[in-house]
């Protein structure tokens, strides 16, 4: 995993900001280093699909 490449991924998909919720594709690995690291909340979904909503503001 490329946390630099992950980062970028999620950056792209909360890019407008005023989303704070989306469903994004992520390996297990992805998933639990995006939970450790971002103030957010990742719900599984199944077939690598996660909701990832983040929880207040991020900086």
């Amino acid at each position: 995993m490329d946390e630099y490449e992950l980062t970028a991924r999620l950056s792209e998909a909360f890019s407008h900001g005023e989303t704070l919720r989306r469903q994004v594709r992520l390996t297990a690995e992805e998933a639990g280093w995006a939970q450790a690291h971002y103030p957010a909340t990742l719900t599984e979904l199944g077939e690598g699909w996660y909701d990832m909503e983040f929880q207040g503001a991020y900086c």
